[in-house]
């Protein structure tokens, strides 16, 4: 069966003495696997279509193994190879690339994910924002595609319309949800519950909700973006149930600010 689609490899691996196995976030395939014969070699046709962190036209056919597909062509539309160049902008590409992968597996048709990953990796290339405001608005943004939205209009335990005057806020990353402080004081429960400040919440808000085009545009002071990528990394983590091989990676590197 031949298939086209669009997609950027989100990790290679080498196979025999030339070729590549490739794996794909698409548009409409989710997550994919691939062979390409001869990937390796510069004088292939399509060498700079299968190479880390570039977006092509992929033609593909599918054989016996459905499981894995064998590439025949592939048109180049864009290339994030770059970020390799800066060990910071790699350690950082590689987590969000590794955070999609685990969260489709194939089949899916919906398109949001590929441009949420492609949009993050411009954001990164154009080192505009500071890495973990990437990080912390890629997550939650995820979050809200894979159906993980946080509840942020109430307090998940008396009701009452959050953020308000007379009492702080509170955000439970098991719940997914935020809390007063008056039910935070009753139930005495300290365990993954901690507090987010007004700015913080908003930061919440704004990846949530903002188009596409504006989703990293906004600004946080040092405290505020402290917060908010130890609240967002907690929130996502804690959905997926799963440790990212990169995240120590990332960490490893990542710039204090």
């Amino acid at each position: 069966m031949y298939i086209k689609c669009r997609g950027i490899i989100i990790k290679q691996s080498d196979t025999g003495e030339k070729g590549k196995i490739l794996t794909i976030l698409t548009d409409n395939k989710g997550v994919i696997y691939a062979k390409a014969a001869g990937g390796k070699n510069v004088g292939a046709s399509y060498f700079r279509c299968v190479q880390l962190f570039t977006y092509c036209e992929f033609h593909m056919y599918s054989g016996h193994n459905p499981g894995f597909l064998t590439i025949l062509d592939a048109l180049y539309i864009r290339s994030f190879f770059d970020l390799s160049k800066d060990i910071q902008n790699f350690a950082l590409a590689a987590y969000c690339a590794e955070l999609c992968k685990i969260s489709f597996v194939g089949g899916s048709e919906d398109k949001k994910l590929l441009q949420l990953l492609l949009n993050t990796f411009h954001t990164i290339e154009k080192n505009s924002y500071p890495h973990d405001h990437v990080k912390a608005v890629f997550e939650i943004r995820l979050g809200a595609l894979l159906g993980f939205a946080p509840l942020l209009d109430e307090c998940d335990s008396c009701g009452v319309s959050l953020p308000c005057e007379e009492t702080a806020t509170y955000f439970d990353v098991e719940q997914c949800s935020i809390r007063c402080g008056n039910c935070v004081k009753r139930s005495k429960a300290d365990s993954g519950v901690y507090h987010m400040p007004a700015a913080v919440y908003r930061s919440f808000l704004h990846s949530l909700a903002a188009d596409k085009d504006k989703l990293f545009s906004f600004k946080t002071d040092n405290d505020t973006l402290k917060v908010f990528a130890k609240l967002s990394e907690q929130y996502i983590l804690r959905r997926l149930e799963y440790e990212p091989k990169a995240l120590p990676l990332y960490k490893s590197f990542k710039m204090e600010y």
